[in-house]
Order: structure tokens, then sequence, then C-alpha cells
């Protein structure tokens, strides 16, 4: 005679909860499905184009100012007349605080000003000198130190 269950089971009775929930959950879903399927991407269009209205309306700015006339500039051209007048000497911010004759010696500016805690770097000049460039609020103190 196979064993008989007095007690229940709970496992049995928790699968069995479970099986009325998703039937009564199926149930509140076959409600819901009575609206008609083209509902849903009809609402996301209208709000879209209510979104693009009232970007378009807030994004929207005046009349544009017209443009100030532009005054014709004559050009002047400026013959150069040696080869260092043909090439630019212009180092941004950097403005020299040395020249030196070789290499050498202007590596060891260079380390003289490294030490006194001024960023120094080397430019080579269309004449053949190297120059020992600093930063322009720095070039006071450099060419002292160097001088």
């Amino acid at each position: 005679m196979p064993p008989t269950l007095t007690t229940p089971n709970p496992a049995l009775s928790v699968g069995i909860l479970v099986r009325q929930k998703s039937e009564t959950i199926r149930e509140d879903l076959s409600e819901c499905q009575d609206v008609p399927m083209a509902l849903g991407p009809l609402i996301a269009l209208v709000m879209m184009a209510m979104l693009a209205a009232i970007l378009h309306r807030s994004l929207r700015g005046g009349a544009a100012p017209p443009p100030a006339p532009v005054r014709a500039l004559k050009p002047t051209r400026v013959e150069p007349t040696r080869l260092a007048d043909c090439i630019a000497d212009d180092y941004g911010l950097l403005a020299t605080a040395a020249v030196s004759r070789t290499h050498a010696d202007a590596l060891l500016i260079k380390e003289h000003l490294r030490s006194a805690g001024i960023r120094a770097t080397l430019a080579n000049a269309p004449d053949g000198q190297i120059r020992i460039l600093v930063f322009g609020d720095e070039v006071v103190a450099a060419r002292r130190l160097v001088g």
C-alpha cells in the first residue's frame, strides 16, 4: 500500500497558489487587450509631435541683425632685403633671453636658467646662432641671470 500523506505538502500548496495567481494575472491582462494595437504607437507619435512643436517654438530665435559692412584694405607689400627678413622670427609666447654661437654654450645657459627655476628651450636662428627662449614673463629675470 502506498504511503499516504497526512500532512499537507508546503511545496504543493505554494505551487497551487502560484498557479492561481498566474491565472488571475492572465485574466487581468486579457482585459487590457481590448484596446486596439495601433493606439500605442499612435500615442507615441502624438507625443513626439508635441515635443517637436515645443522645441521648435522655444529654440526659434529672433531675426539676426544684418552683418556689418566690410571695408576692403589695400594690401601693402614689403620686399625682403635679407634672408633673415624672409623667415619669421615669431616664437609665440616665447621671447629670446640670450643668443649663443655654439650648441654647447646654449646648453650651459639653459641649464643655468633651469637651476634658477626658469624654463627655457633652444631654437636655431637663420644666421646660425642658437637662441635661448623663455616665457615672456620670465625674460627680464633670465636676461639678468645670464647677462
